[in-house]
């Protein structure tokens, strides 16, 4: 059996593990907050488009004939029920070969500014 001389680690070895250590986390520290800002807004982006695609729905479940001036459409704002952050608009084009375009534009605030996401469904007599 041999013996070996067994010192451990110096003070210099620990240093240097301790400045490479730091090196890497500061970069993966910073990105947190972008990551929660990232995470906010795709939750916002998703849920507009959640409501968008309900309104659409709810307006191709209705008769063809009340695709029409009855409904709220035009450049005025509607909110949404439960979601006091969201307003949308809706435009009905008139027929055109038996079809009715429909669009729904959901507006929100993120980061200071209005965005907005729109949808588009035909619906046929």
């Amino acid at each position: 059996m041999s013996k070996r001389n067994e010192q451990g680690y110096s003070i210099l070895d620990t240093m240097m593990a301790g400045l490479i250590l730091v090196v890497v986390l500061i970069p993966l520290v910073n990105l947190q907050p972008k990551i929660v800002n990232l995470t906010a807004s795709a939750e916002k982006y998703n849920t507009a488009i959640f409501l968008a695609q309900g309104k659409i729905e709810e307006m191709k479940a209705m008769p063809y004939d009340r695709l029409s001036g009855e409904l709220p459409r035009g450049e005025n704002r509607f909110p949404f029920n439960g979601y006091e952050n969201y307003i949308y608009t809706l435009k009905i084009d008139d027929e055109q070969y038996g079809l009715k375009t429909i669009t729904v534009t959901v507006f929100y605030q993120e980061a200071g500014a209005e965005r907005n996401i729109s949808l588009i469904a035909e619906r046929h007599r």
